[in-house]
């Protein structure tokens, strides 16, 4: 299967070059948008992910597109479907992953081109947070409008047990984090695209159909990842039949 490859301009607009026998369809649905921040030890970037509300029959279907980025505005056109030489064989969206790389602060403006509907308005961004107002929107729909950006020094997962009787193992285990360096603090209700915070500061459930005892956290942690390695390690090699365990980190790391 060919690959599709996306391109980022800082100062011209380019147009994308596609091989002659790629085919392609028209986009006859909506196309759901949903901001995400990528998260990595030296720096971060700004991704806009696109999918259809349409679902095709290959999962590999994807959308042509072309972007510019300049100094003050933001030009994205989604002009077609896709269609795969080798058909992955399962239901699916057609999808597009935008990398904006890294946006500097301030208002941008921007247009979205999808077929020969416009949809227009601007983009936030802010040391906390990304910020997507459209005023004008035609063929789009945005997942959510703001997306707070993961504060520095945070951790988060979810221990998930198998058995009612191992709930105090659990909470134990955030005991433990505490213990070396791990703390409570407010996090900004909303979106974060790795999990979401209620209005009362809590992390929501991830969603896992079928398992029934899982107890999410948060926290902030300023100790030596060695520790917490350690920490998960000794748990894994204790516990491993009873808890299953997931920790990220702001750096991007998942241990």
């Amino acid at each position: 299967m060919k690959k599709l490859s996306y391109l980022l301009i800082i100062a011209l607009p380019v147009v994308l070059g596609c091989e002659k026998n790629q085919s392609f369809e028209k986009i006859d649905s909506d196309i759901i948008i949903r901001m995400w921040e990528t998260l990595d030890s030296t720096k971060r970037t700004f991704q806009l992910h696109c999918q259809t509300e349409e679902i095709y029959p290959c999962y590999n279907y994807g959308i042509s597109n072309t972007f510019s980025v300049f100094s003050e505005r933001i030009e994205i056109k989604l002009d077609g479907i896709l269609v795969p030489d080798i058909c992955l064989t399962a239901l699916g969206p057609a999808r597009a992953f935008l990398d904006l790389e890294t946006l500097s602060e301030g208002t941008y403006g921007i247009s979205i081109l999808i077929n020969n509907s416009q949809s227009t308005g601007s983009l936030i961004v802010d040391p906390e947070y990304y910020e997507l107002n459209l005023d004008i929107k035609r063929q789009v729909d945005l997942k959510f409008d703001r997306l707070n950006r993961v504060p520095e020094n945070t951790i988060w997962g979810r221990v998930n047990y198998h058995k009612s009787s191992t709930e105090q193992l659990a909470e134990a285990f955030f005991d433990s984090l505490k213990v070396i360096g791990a703390e409570y603090r407010a996090y900004r209700p909303g979106d974060y695209g790795y999990f979401r915070i209620d209005s009362d500061g809590n992390k929501l459930p991830p969603e896992y159909p079928g398992q029934k005892y899982v107890k999410p956290f948060i926290f902030e942690y300023t100790g030596e990842m060695s520790d917490l390695r350690t920490l998960l390690k000794n748990y894994r090699q204790l516990y491993d039949d009873l808890l299953t365990i997931s920790l990220n980190t702001s750096k991007g790391e998942t241990l």
